[in-house]
Parts: C-alpha cells; structure tokens; sequence
C-alpha cells in the first residue's frame, strides 16, 4: 500500500513538497522539545539546582537525540524507496520505448 501512495506521489510530482512538509513538521517539533530542554537546564543552572534533577535533563536529552536519529533514519528508507521505484519506473519506460522502436523497425517505420 505504501509503495503506491509514493508511485502516486511520484507520478503527479507531490512527493517532495510532502516530503519537505513532514520534515518541517518534525524540526519544528525538534526544536520545540530543545527549546523546552534549554530552558530547564539554565533554570537549574540559574538557581544552582542540586544533581539529583540533572539526572532527569540528561535523559531527556538522551531521548530527543534518539528522536532525531530515529526520524532521520526514517527520512532516509524513505528516499531510498523512492529511488528505487523510479529507477524501476524509468526502467520500464525505458524498456517500453525500447519494444516500440524495435517494432517500429520491424515493421519498416524506421530506416
């Protein structure tokens, strides 16, 4: 099903601006939990917390680095499946233009 959504997306050229708005989507979420993760260290930097809550900050951070990884791996299958299927699609273009001209010189079209 996922393969025909993208060779649907392919064909009439919404793939990329699809792409690029769910990229956004995720930097902006990205930068919102970094915004919020900032914001928490200088406030315990600010009123010199005790350790035990700098516990808690580095894994959140620990968790919003796993979410950039996971979505940039994502990001990645993504646009290798996609290179896959127009290469498969280029091909078979290919090979259909390709019988066409051999039948068209079979049948004396072309000298």
């Amino acid at each position: 099903m996922y393969c025909l959504i993208v060779v649907a997306a392919f064909c009439n050229g919404t793939f990329f601006p699809s792409l690029h708005g769910e990229m956004s989507a995720i930097v902006g979420c990205f930068n919102r939990r970094a915004q919020k993760l900032l914001q928490k260290l200088f406030n315990m930097i600010k009123r010199k917390i005790v350790k035990g809550d700098d516990v808690a900050v580095v894994e959140e951070g620990k968790e919003l680095v796993g979410y950039a990884m996971i979505n940039a791996i994502a990001i990645r299958k993504i646009l290798k499946q996609y290179e896959k299927l127009r290469a498969f699609y280029g091909l078979l273009a290919h090979k259909r233009r390709a019988c066409m001209l051999r039948s068209f010189n079979l049948h004396g079209y072309v000298s």
